[in-house]
């Protein structure tokens, strides 16, 4: 089931007896027998699949990722109900990553399309994710409300979250936060949360620092090779040698971001 055979240019994929075919197979030759068992779920024959060099593609274990291109076979193949029967439900790729993602690259056709119908072929799926970090509304008399699932920290979403993925902070977290990986963590819009829960404020204490404050660090450190987008949050209550708000080793672009109440011996703010 949704299986990816292509052995490329050296000898032909299949011999013997005829396989059994559950769906959504993918093959780079006509070698192989199949016998389908349900033909409304077509196979691919002849159909070289288009992968990328293997690598950990921020897995534990190397993979052969999808390429992205608008051509490739592979892409959103196989429809989530039978990706769901043959996988088990919240199915995972090779990588322990949701299948399908949230999102395709920008170079392809769909871009900024929700392909969360179809998952790929293969062991792994291409493509971003988006995940939910939610804390307390930000007034008291507010009523929460974050989207299903959600973590209860940005380090819990950082630790699952892989490259290009988004972060969405509803409510305040409170939390010092080092974000090692090139990923964008912004506040929710108007339909991702209702009144109360609509502000992020992400603070590394629950008060100001003072004078006579001990030091918690910086709110967000950006990790050197990291590259990171920051919008639409609050930031503020750090206390740190350097960068009071945010302390930046990486490539970070901040985009209507508020940064208040922080100190440091050298940058407050940044």
């Amino acid at each position: 089931f949704a299986t990816v055979v292509a052995i490329p240019g050296i000898q032909t994929n299949c011999g013997g007896a005829a396989l059994i075919s559950t769906g959504y197979n993918v093959i780079s030759d006509g070698s192989c027998t199949l016998q389908q068992s349900d033909q409304s779920k077509p196979d691919q024959i002849n159909r070289p699949p288009l992968l990328q060099p293997l690598a950990l593609n921020n897995g534990a274990t190397r993979n052969y990722l999808p390429t992205a291109t608008d051509d490739n076979v592979l892409l959103d193949l196989v429809p989530l109900t039978a990706c769901e029967q043959a996988l088990g439900a919240s199915p995972r790729d090779q990588r322990n990553q949701p299948r399908p993602r949230t999102g395709k690259p920008s170079n392809l056709a769909n871009t900024g399309s929700t392909s969360r119908n179809f998952c790929d072929a293969g062991a792994v799926e291409l493509g971003f994710e988006t995940r939910y970090v939610c804390g307390p509304p930000v007034g008291k008399d507010d009523a929460g409300y974050c989207q299903n699932p959600a973590f209860a920290s940005i380090r819990q979403a950082l630790e699952e979250a892989l490259d290009e993925d988004t972060i969405v902070i509803m409510g305040v977290i409170t939390e010092n936060v080092t974000v090692a990986k090139s990923v964008t963590i912004r506040g929710p819009s108007v339909d991702e949360a209702t009144p109360g829960a609509h502000m992020a404020f992400v603070q590394g204490a629950p008060t100001q620092p003072d004078q006579n404050s001990a030091p918690t660090g910086s709110v967000f450190t950006i990790a050197a090779g990291a590259t990171v987008t920051l919008e639409q949050i609050n930031i503020r209550h750090g206390y740190a040698d350097q960068g009071g708000g945010i302390h930046n080793a990486g490539s970070l672009t901040v985009n209507g971001v508020t940064i208040y109440h922080s100190r440091a011996t050298t940058g407050g703010a940044l």
